[in-house]
């Protein structure tokens, strides 16, 4: 009986702090018909057509409209909208992610300073000290989870453990101070909990 009580109790915490749990199969209806993801690149910087297929890649992100972790749902799949992530990461250049980081949708965003941190790109500080106010709010889903994730969180989230003390306690309370006290209780509860 308690272990129920327990797993009742998780649920109403999870529920009234913004996780969720998204254990479909999988099968996400997208905006798009069929996704076409290209096995290469030109690799002609800059050229009109490099432009063009990461343009495509982040449309195709930004209307599927989720952050997808390596493996999602029950069946553990690699969402196509991770394979997006995994070819961004794979062609797009620094500086062609680094300007990914400022586009209107927040999972571009998202992605695109993943793949920066991934590559260790030396000025991902700078990026979350421009991006420290942003609050754009973007689906997150890993495994059977899912949450609302702000860009400022995430990239500090992607970062922290490059980040030395004095860094990360700097980039803390600066974070701290773009959210009201219960906003910020709720998501170090959520930190602590996940």
């Amino acid at each position: 009986m308690a272990f129920i009580r327990y797993i009742f109790l998780l649920l109403i915490v999870c529920a009234a702090s913004g996780v969720f749990i998204s254990c479909n199969n999988g099968n996400k209806k997208l905006l798009i018909e069929e996704i076409e993801i290209p096995e290469t690149l030109p690799h002609i910087p800059d050229s009109v057509s490099r432009q063009k297929e990461i343009d495509n890649i982040a449309k195709e992100m930004s209307l599927y409209n989720s952050v997808d972790g390596i493996r999602v749902a029950f069946g553990n799949i690699e969402s196509e909208q991770y394979k997006r992530f995994t070819w961004l990461k794979k062609f797009a250049s620094d500086r062609e992610l680094v300007t990914l980081t400022n586009h209107p949708d927040p999972v571009v965003k998202a992605y695109s300073f993943w793949a920066l941190t991934e590559r260790n790109y030396k000025d991902c500080k700078v990026i979350l000290e421009q991006h420290k106010n942003d609050k754009s709010a973007f689906s997150y889903h890993v495994g059977c989870l899912g949450s609302t994730r702000h860009i400022n969180l995430f990239y500090f989230d992607r970062l922290k453990e490059k980040l030395n003390f004095m860094e990360s306690s700097y980039f803390k309370k600066e974070l701290m101070n773009s959210y009201n006290n219960n906003d910020w209780q709720s998501i170090e509860r959520m930190n602590s909990i996940f």
